[in-house]
């Protein structure tokens, strides 16, 4: 084998241990998609916060959040898309409760 095969190969088999963020969580672990904070509109979003009223309207409340390997919402609460992850929003005072990462949408 030549010397430029050898290094492509050794690098192919260092690469083949790489994972996307992801990809990397177990199958069936929603909790390794906590996340402690969010961004949008260039403002941090932490558990306990109360969101922008934009974000509790009909079109952004997500209503297959199954279909997103999302959990079943707490009662009387829903989830919304903020900065590119998932937040769950109390209805009643408009607190961030939860905040996963929009990569579980990826999870199989």
């Amino acid at each position: 084998m030549g010397k430029s095969k050898a290094v492509i190969l050794s690098a192919m088999v260092a690469l083949s241990g790489f994972t996307f963020s992801g990809l990397s969580h177990a199958a069936g672990d929603a909790s390794s998609f906590d996340l402690k904070e969010t961004t949008e509109d260039f403002r941090v979003f932490k558990i306990g916060d109360v969101v922008p009223d934009l974000y509790l309207t009909k079109p952004y409340e997500i209503t297959n959040w199954s279909q997103r390997h999302l959990p079943v919402p707490d009662a009387d609460s829903f989830w919304t898309y903020m900065g590119g992850d998932y937040v769950q929003v109390s209805r009643t005072d408009k607190k961030v409760l939860r905040i996963m990462s929009g990569d579980i949408f990826y999870q199989h």
